[in-house]
């Protein structure tokens, strides 16, 4: 159907007297859906804009990364200490400083592998 500004006046018109959508399709030969819709879109106009979320602020998460020594352990002198790396260059080197308790890491590395995780990523998982 096409609705031309005659049949949208006259819905405006009978709406404005108490008819209702059903009686008001009937007249026009439309679908009751297709009225309810009209009138919807005549009385409101063009929608509003809708504001823009604005994006929270992350607060950064503070950490220490420890500078690579110069002294560190290759695989084959390598004890059951730290498995973090500390040289990527051959030979790659490795800290083997005494381990948390059940970790692979000591208490220095330990939370820069295992960093804790953020509220956003908890809500992401769920």
């Amino acid at each position: 159907m096409i609705w031309t500004q005659d049949k949208c006046e006259l819905i405006l018109r009978l709406s404005a007297a108490g008819d209702s959508a059903g009686q008001i399709a009937k007249t026009i030969g439309a679908t009751r859906n297709m009225v309810i819709g009209k009138l919807s879109r005549l009385r409101k106009g063009p929608a509003p804009a809708k504001p823009r979320a604005v994006p929270r602020k992350r607060t950064p998460v503070a950490r220490t990364v420890p500078k690579p020594s110069l002294k560190g352990w290759q695989l084959l002198e390598w004890t059951d200490g730290c498995r973090f790396p500390v040289d990527d260059g051959p030979p790659m080197l490795f800290c083997n400083s005494q381990n948390k308790s059940g970790s692979s890491y000591c208490d220095e590395h330990h939370p820069i592998v295992f960093r804790p995780i953020l509220e956003s990523e908890r809500r992401k998982r769920i």
